[in-house]
């Protein structure tokens, strides 16, 4: 269920940057080389646009494969930690005080 929700809230914010047309994007670009706008701000609007054109043709694969039949966003096989095999004698280690060195109070 949680899957559904957040694959439609992302089908949702894809599809509304989709809806800026390309050529709407060229002329943002050249407007702001035309008000000499910062290329640091320039190069990030750049790369902006471009997860938007990345972000287009991902969701134009995915429709043509849901279109297939195939399932898309299969589940992840859930994978187990490792962990050390002797996690007890790791903790005792840590908080053993060797008497070698004693404080002076």
């Amino acid at each position: 269920m949680v899957e559904k929700i957040l694959s439609a809230e992302v089908g949702t914010t894809v599809n509304d940057l989709m809806a800026v047309s390309k050529s709407v994007r060229e002329g943002v670009r050249r407007k702001l080389t035309m008000r000499r706008v910062p290329t640091a701000q320039q190069n990030l609007l750049s790369r902006v646009f471009d997860f938007v054109e990345d972000a287009t043709m991902v969701v134009a694969s995915e429709e043509l494969v849901g279109d297939s039949g195939e399932e898309v966003g299969a589940p992840v096989p859930e994978v187990t930690p490792i962990l050390p095999e002797e996690s007890e004698d790791v903790s005792v280690k840590e908080n053993d005080v060797s008497e070698e060195y004693p404080t002076s109070d």
